[in-house]
């Protein structure tokens, strides 16, 4: 089943590659329901896509300055992050979505 759902994927993302364009969110659902995905299936589904961006969106309309702040210098200053801020800034994140 994963493996019909992977080749599909693949299929889907080299066309897409092509224009540059990420997987849209609503063929989730629509995958996972073709092939009756269980819910660790559709997580490593979700993965392999999020994993396969090339942009990221952040809406701030609704954020506070301070978080406003961050992601606007991190979009700054993304190209110029070496590999070990990069790992601390990770780590400082992954440590944040425990509390």
């Amino acid at each position: 089943m994963l493996l019909n759902c992977s080749v599909s994927l693949l299929l889907f993302y080299r066309r897409l590659k092509t224009v540059e364009k990420n997987v849209p969110n609503e063929w989730f659902d629509i995958i996972a329901e073709h092939y009756a995905l269980s819910d660790d299936e559709i997580a490593d589904m979700k993965n392999a896509a999020e994993n396969s961006r090339n942009q990221v969106k952040i809406t701030l309309s609704k954020s506070e300055t301070y978080q406003r702040d961050v992601a606007l210098q991190f979009a700054r200053s993304f190209d110029g992050i070496d590999e070990d801020t990069a790992e601390k800034i990770l780590a400082l994140l992954k440590r944040s979505d425990k509390n």
